[in-house]
Formats: structure tokens, C-alpha cells, sequence
């Protein structure tokens, strides 16, 4: 199976400013409207798709948190996607956002 990397992207530091060129800085810690901000065409993405791209940018990004609660009286889940402040995290290039697959392996 042939796998599509990530190889190249933008960097986002979650800070008012900075000094590094070609850095994205930023104060946003919802990656949904972070990535809506870099690739405004992201904002006409579905709900898989957005899915998807949360999928990856949570993977390939340890200061990106998923979290997922249950309502114990409506059954429903809210999920939740958090940067942390003071972080730099990676986004692929727009083109593999969607294209991006992984394997079922665990590390």
C-alpha cells in the first residue's frame, strides 16, 4: 500500500508575534479556524473532510489535542481540538490535507 507523506507545508507558532520568516504566527488554539485562516478554501470543506484534516494535523502534531466528551443524559459526543500556546505545529500543503492516508498500526 503506498502511503502519501506530508513533506512539505507551513509552520504556525501559536503567538502574537515573531521574527522567522515564512512562519505563521497566530493566537489561535482551535485548529478549525487556524486552518480556515492558512487555506481559506478549507472553510467550504465538508464534514468528513474536515474530519480528515483534523485527523492528520492531531497526528503529526503533538501540541495538537483531541479530546472527545460524552453527554451522559443526550448520549451525544462533542469533540474537541486544542493547540497549545507557545507551540509550533506543521500544516501540510492545502493539496495533501485530504490526500493523506495512514495505516492502522499503533505506535
Amino acid at each position: 500500500m503506498k502511503i502519501n507523506r506530508p513533506f512539505s507545508g507551513k509552520a504556525a507558532f501559536i503567538a502574537a508575534k515573531g521574527e522567522l520568516k515564512d512562519v505563521i504566527y497566530d493566537t489561535e488554539t482551535d485548529p478549525v479556524i487556524l486552518i480556515q485562516k492558512i487555506f481559506p478554501k478549507s472553510k467550504n470543506y465538508g464534514k468528513d473532510d474536515l474530519k480528515k484534516t483534523l485527523e492528520l494535523i492531531t497526528r503529526i502534531n503533538p501540541a495538537v489535542t483531541y479530546q472527545s466528551i460524552r453527554d451522559k443524559k443526550t448520549k451525544e459526543r462533542t469533540n474537541s481540538y486544542t493547540v497549545e500556546p507557545g507551540s509550533t505545529i506543521l500544516l501540510p500543503e492545502e493539496n495533501k490535507l485530504l490526500k493523506t492516508k495512514f495505516t492502522d498500526i499503533k505506535l
